[in-house]
């Protein structure tokens, strides 16, 4: 399927054909969600060797089956600005609207940011980025934490460090006291 696709943006039309009409022919028996993709790439095919009413049904075939399966949503913007081209083309500048409109309010539905669906994935996006900003706020604090304990263990050897030294010199101090006394 993705070959004819490449064909067909190649301008490889013979090849894509022949690719598309297996594909159809395999599964002639029952409409299937592939039927979404080989009807708009039977589309485009016609519509790119110029045959505006066969380019048009295969595309409402295309926009029946992506409806029947609410699959390949996206592609139907497409689509339906291709069928709305096409009638351009032919002078029917009437259904060209129409389609022209149904692709533009489509595309708003689908791909604005104001559509619920896009509103969910703002929503999930935003609750991602404070939890997000939570986590960095707490490893922030865990990292302060861990260096306060550090400053307070190296506040303790230098303790430790001096005392000693103290401890030491107290010695040191008290043994010449002590020799000073013997000898005298």
């Amino acid at each position: 399927m993705q070959l004819s696709e490449l064909y067909l943006t190649m301008y490889r039309l013979k090849e894509a054909l022949q690719i598309l009409q297996r594909i159809e022919d395999r599964h002639k028996d029952s409409l299937k969600s592939i039927h979404c993709l080989i009807y708009e790439y039977m589309g485009r095919y016609y519509q790119q060797i110029n045959q505006p009413p066969k380019a048009i049904n295969y595309f409402k075939k295309a926009i029946f089956a992506i409806d029947s399966f609410e699959a390949h949503i996206s592609n139907k913007v497409e689509v339906l600005l291709n069928i709305s081209q096409l009638y351009a083309d032919l002078g029917n500048t009437k259904q060209a609207y129409k389609y022209l409109l149904q692709s533009k309010q489509l595309n708003d539905s689908v791909f604005s940011s104001t559509s619920d669906r896009n509103k969910e994935l703002f929503e999930i996006k935003n609750e991602y980025e404070s939890q997000l900003r939570k986590h960095e706020a707490t490893l922030k604090n865990q990292k302060l934490t861990m260096l306060e304990q550090e400053k307070s263990l190296w506040l303790l050897k230098l303790i430790i460090i001096a005392s000693i030294f103290v401890f030491i010199e107290g010695g040191v101090v008290f043994y010449k006291v002590l020799v000073w006394n013997d000898d005298l």
